[in-house]
């Protein structure tokens, strides 16, 4: 029993070491993947916010907002129904 656990005890360290090894090698292999969905994310982060300026600012152009509006809701529910995406 004991010489089984002298030659496990043994072997923890090198699989230990080994196991370092693989992790160094796959984050190496993955950070040319996670930069290049970084760059998706920020892509696509950056043409919502180009959407979102257009809908405020078109948003803010409404007849609603004009004091000779006669009734403001009815065009804001038109406005709401084009807003969900």
């Amino acid at each position: 029993m004991l010489h089984l656990l002298a030659g496990v005890q043994k072997e923890l360290p090198e699989q230990w070491n080994n196991t370092k090894k693989l992790a160094i090698s796959i984050k190496q292999q993955v950070a040319p993947l996670q930069a290049n969905e970084v760059a998706n994310i920020r892509r696509k982060l950056s043409e919502f916010d180009v959407r979102q300026q257009e809908f405020r600012d078109d948003f803010r152009k409404m007849v609603a907002f004009a004091y000779s509006c006669v009734n403001p809701y009815d065009e804001l529910d038109k406005v709401n129904s084009v807003a969900v995406f």
